[in-house]
Order: structure tokens, then sequence, then C-alpha cells
């Protein structure tokens, strides 16, 4: 069973936001997670950063255990998000650092780098709801998007019937059994342990019907497709597939608009990189970031240098005969 630490809260102005805090190092990272999540979506990376990153993963308003205490509790639009990473920022005075987003999360982050750009000295986006937000999502003929055309709160004719649909779950708790199957549909080519699928599980659970409603209507609401232009820090998207959520156009034709960005899709994940491949998912954000943080750069560098020094004395050893006859005086 996983057991994690008492973790703290920053107060703001109307939020008790509740986050996970790894490391200790000079170079900060800062991780937005998704819909239905909470900073375990992150637990596979915290197990593998490098000594030189300081790590922090806020949870979201109505998500998990932060707590709304303001007169803005209700409200779910994206701009929002960015102003509460904003503000999270402000309360613990990180210095500029690198912003990782995920699904919803990657959203919130591409809105806080399009207000806040001095403060992101990169941005890496996973499986993000893209710059055209759900109507881009309502693009193509999976089973994903066909339900987001129906749920459409302009033109949907079920928004009504599966909001209350989804409260008569909430009460009744029958959802946890369709959020259970979701999870596991976001990441196809792996399966957690039983101990963390119901963590993940207790987590997407938490979200009262008005925050599912409110993320549905804030994202229809979203759109920055026209401003892409304006980001100048080092921007990379990572897609998955067989992600059956978010489609990969919208994604390729953002890559294409970022005047410094990098479109990377691994062909056998799904909706989750970090959960499905999560060393190949911390090598290559630590690689990116590193090459925009000269502190991380040289301390990688001088690790992997030293690592390689130690095998090649080791496996010279191996081969000297007469080390072993020496280890037997």
């Amino acid at each position: 069973m996983h057991t994690d630490p008492v973790m703290p809260f920053v107060t703001t102005d109307d939020l008790k936001i509740h986050f996970k805090e790894a490391g200790a190092g000079r170079t900060v990272l800062v991780l937005l997670h998704g819909n239905f999540a909470s900073w375990r979506w992150w637990r596979p990376l915290f197990d593998r950063l490098d000594r030189g990153v300081h790590a922090y993963a806020p949870v979201m308003r109505g998500c998990g255990h932060t707590i709304e205490t303001g007169e803005s509790k209700g409200d779910r639009g994206i701009p929002r998000l960015a102003r509460d990473l904003d503000q999270f920022s402000r309360a613990l005075s990180l210095p500029r650092f690198h912003l990782v987003g995920h699904s919803l999360g990657g959203a919130a982050a591409l809105q806080f780098a399009l207000d806040q750009p001095g403060k992101v000295r990169s941005l890496t986006l996973v499986s993000p709801a893209p710059p055209g937000g759900l109507e881009d999502m309502r693009m193509g003929d999976s089973q994903a998007a066909r339900t987001l055309r129906m749920l459409d709160p302009e033109r949907g004719f079920l928004l009504p019937w599966g909001a209350a649909l989804y409260r008569w779950g909430h009460v009744t708790r029958l959802n946890r059994v369709m959020l259970r199957r979701a999870i596991l549909a976001l990441m196809p080519t792996t399966s957690p342990d039983s101990d963390t699928l119901r963590e993940l599980v207790d987590d997407a659970a938490r979200l009262t019907p008005d925050t599912v409603l409110g993320f549905h209507e804030g994202l229809h609401r979203w759109q920055v497709a026209d401003r892409l232009a304006e980001l100048r820090m080092p921007v990379q998207i990572l897609a998955g597939g067989l992600d059956k959520l978010v489609p990969l156009e919208p994604l390729r034709e953002a890559a294409t608009v970022l005047p410094r960005a990098r479109l990377v899709v691994w062909d056998e994940v799904g909706h989750s990189p970090m959960m499905e491949r999560p060393g190949d998912f911390a090598e290559m954000l630590l690689r990116f970031m590193a090459r925009r943080s000269l502190s991380l750069f040289l301390r990688r560098w001088f690790w992997r240098v030293s690592g390689g020094v130690r095998g090649y004395t080791r496996r010279l050893n191996a081969n000297n005969p007469w080390e072993h006859i020496l280890h037997q005086v």
C-alpha cells in the first residue's frame, strides 16, 4: 500500500491548495495534473527525478484535497486555473520554472504561459487539451469525439441528461465503476497495481458533479489557437498514438504555429505517457529541461561522465586477472 507523508497546503486569496513536493535542487519544475486526477499521476516521475530538480505538483481547485474558500468558488474556467497557478507560485516565491501540464492541466499550463510568459522557462504539454478546446476534441470518429459532440452545451441534447446521470451515480457511488474503467482506458498499455488504481479512483470520485460540469463548460469556452504565435519559450508536445481522447491533428497544427515547438508522438501509448512509459518520459523531460538549465545540464553531464568512468573501471578490473589474484592475497 502506498503511504505518503502529510502534504502541505498553500493558502491564496480563495484557495487552500494541496500540493506534493519532491527534491531540493535549484531547477524548479511545476506539474499540473488533468481532469479527474491529482498529484498522484506524477508519482512515477517523482521516483525518477534528478537531484538537481525541485518539483511541485499542486492539486487544482475542485480536485483532491484542495479547498475553495473565496468568492470564485465554482469557477472552473481555464483562465481561473491559470490564475490559481500564478497565486500558487507567488505564495511559494518560486523563481522561473519549467512547466508541465497533462490533459486539462495542459490547457491550464498553456494559458499560464500565455498570461505569464516571463515566469516559464520551458513548457511541456502531455496529451494536452488542444488550443481549440472541446471544439478540437470533437473532431474525428472516435467514441470520445462522438460523445463530446452529443455533450456540446450549444448543440448537444444529452448534456442535461448526462449531468443528471452523473449526479445520481455520485450519490450512489456507482460512478466508481465507470471511473475505474475510464482510468484504465487512459493508460491502455499498462495496468497500475491495485493500490495505485484504488487511489486514482478515489481522487476521481472526489470531483463533484458541479466540478465535472464546470470543467466541461470551461474547456468548451476556451479558445487560444489565435495566440500561439505569442509564445517564445521552448515548447514540446507529447502525444500518444493510441490516445482516444485527444486527436493528433490539432496538436500537430499547434506545433507548426508555435515559434519554438516540437511534437513528439509515441505510437504505442495512450493518453497517459508518464504512467505508461515513466522511465522514457522522465528522461525525455529532464533532457529537455537540461537544455534550458545550465546547472541541471552540468549536473547531468557530471553524473553521466562519472558513471561512465566507474563502469569502465569495473569492466577493466573484471578483465584484469591480476585484480582477482590481488583480492585473494
